[in-house]
């Protein structure tokens, strides 16, 4: 090809491939790549507790029941990402059910993502299912906040995420753990991308553990900088403020000397959404 020296790279290792790829490889007769495949990841909730809203009549809750909201939040997620996925549905507080979901899991997925059932409560049975399966759990405990509870195993080349049941919680530990492991999987860089941006307000800090807030991060085109607002209460059960986040500032343990971070410090903002101008 004309647009090339002999011997030079056409297309480096690492690259996506896209139709001008494509075009590139063919224009100098490499009609085979080696390729990363996607992988195929499963989603389970977990818990009696739970409802699925598709099997409610008129969308009504039974009686001491919740809507299983995590399930359709990260299935949704990750069909955003272009993952092809496989619904495991909502497993029972006993041992059997749990076992024989994530039995048919292995058999489909290479990554399977279950929330709720990772706590220290005594009908918490992932663990014990991973431990059975001959699965390596390499951390059932992580000092942040939201998340404690994470877990992540592998068993062969399957991964298994345990991510806690409030969905916060499962939200921002998918964008930590859950989704950098997807993109080591098929080649990617898996390092989150990460901007600093001037805090809009003050935000007090947690004594015991690090902290990923919530925020709206935009653009300020006028300044060019760009700027995070916390989206309110950080409760991790409390998803309406997920739903306005792209972004996750990360804070830091509180000391006696700093308690809190005052508006206007510029921060890391991990990204997790689109960035529209301010």
């Amino acid at each position: 090809s004309c647009d090339l020296a002999k011997g030079a790279v056409v297309i480096p290792a690492g690259a996506i491939i896209r139709p001008a790829e494509l075009g590139l490889a063919s224009s100098v007769g490499a009609h085979q790549l080696s390729v990363y495949r996607r992988p195929i990841v499963a989603v389970l909730s977990t818990g009696d507790e739970l409802a699925d809203v598709q099997h409610c009549v008129d969308g009504e809750l039974p009686k001491g029941k919740i809507f299983d909201a995590n399930r359709y939040m990260l299935l949704s997620t990750l069909e955003d990402l272009g993952y092809e996925t496989v619904d495991l549905g909502i497993a029972k507080d006993e041992y059997e059910d749990t076992a024989n979901r994530m039995a048919v899991a292995v058999t489909k997925a290479d990554c399977i993502i279950s929330s709720g059932g990772v706590s220290m409560g005594e009908v918490d049975f992932v663990k014990d299912v991973l431990y059975n399966l001959q699965a390596e759990i390499h951390f059932g405990r992580v000092n942040m906040k939201p998340g404690k509870p994470a877990t992540f195993a592998t068993r062969e080349n399957t991964m298994f995420f345990g991510l806690p049941g409030n969905p916060v919680s499962a939200m921002v530990c998918f964008h930590l753990f859950v989704l950098p492991a997807l993109k080591q999987f098929e080649g990617k860089n898996p390092k989150a991308t990460t901007v600093r941006a001037v805090t809009k307000e003050e935000l007090r800090l947690d004594f015991q553990r690090p902290e990923y807030h919530r925020c709206a991060l935009r653009f300020d085109e006028e300044k060019g900088v760009f700027t995070a607002s916390s989206t309110g209460l950080q409760a991790s059960h409390r998803l309406q403020n997920m739903a306005g986040a792209n972004g996750l500032i990360v804070l830091p343990v509180a000391t006696n000397e700093q308690k809190a971070v005052p508006a206007g410090t510029t921060v890391d903002v991990i990204v997790i959404g689109p960035i529209e101008n301010a």
